[in-house]
């Protein structure tokens, strides 16, 4: 991202007062236990996706089966 990092982002993105509920998904390539353990205090344990993605970690993300 050309002004915030995907962190600032999220950083910035609490202070918004929402009308709506938001999920926001990291997708990364990044494996390390260091960048993980930092989603899970932003309570986005469930929503860091690690690319590739596959079609099916994709429907699971939406409780679909791929049929």
């Amino acid at each position: 991202m050309p002004i915030l990092d995907g962190w600032q982002f999220l950083d910035e993105f609490l202070y918004l007062k929402r009308l709506k509920k938001s999920i926001i998904y990291i997708v990364t390539s990044s494996e390390n236990p260091i960048d993980m353990e930092k989603a899970n205090q932003y309570n986005m344990e469930k929503n860091y996706i690690v690319k590739p993605i596959s079609v099916k970690k994709l429907l699971s993300l939406f409780d679909l089966d791929e049929t």
